[in-house]
């Protein structure tokens, strides 16, 4: 197993979304980021919450993110931001599905006839 690396923080969801945040707005806000620096620590914070994760749902959808952050990490060193951006917003939508898949219940079934069941 790969070596984790440590945060100074508790690598929350919301942490790494900030981490996209910054990402998203270089190079226009953070003339002086390494952007690639930066990709590196989203992919691999990704990559510490899935080594974490048991709930089969929601890894599915981390490992999605985590494709998409490593597509955004091949666009800004290929020099292409727009498509960079792109996959951030998709590893970031990714993240927030895996964050309400391991709460949704089903409510109730609707049956062919329309009648509606509640489970």
């Amino acid at each position: 197993m790969k070596c984790m690396a440590q945060f100074n923080d508790d690598n929350t969801l919301e942490d790494i979304h900030g981490f996209i945040l910054v990402a998203d707005g270089w190079p226009e806000f953070w003339q002086d980021l390494d952007i690639h620096k930066k990709l590196a620590e989203i992919v691999s914070r990704i990559e510490e919450k899935l080594a974490r994760n048991r709930n089969r749902v929601r890894r599915n959808w981390f490992v999605n993110a985590l494709a998409f952050a490593k597509q955004a990490q091949q666009h800004y060193k290929a020099g292409d931001v727009q498509s960079g951006r792109r996959a951030l917003r998709s590893t970031w939508e990714q993240l927030e599905s895996g964050n309400k898949a391991h709460r949704r219940k089903t409510g109730f079934v609707a049956g062919s006839d329309g009648e509606v069941q509640h489970v």
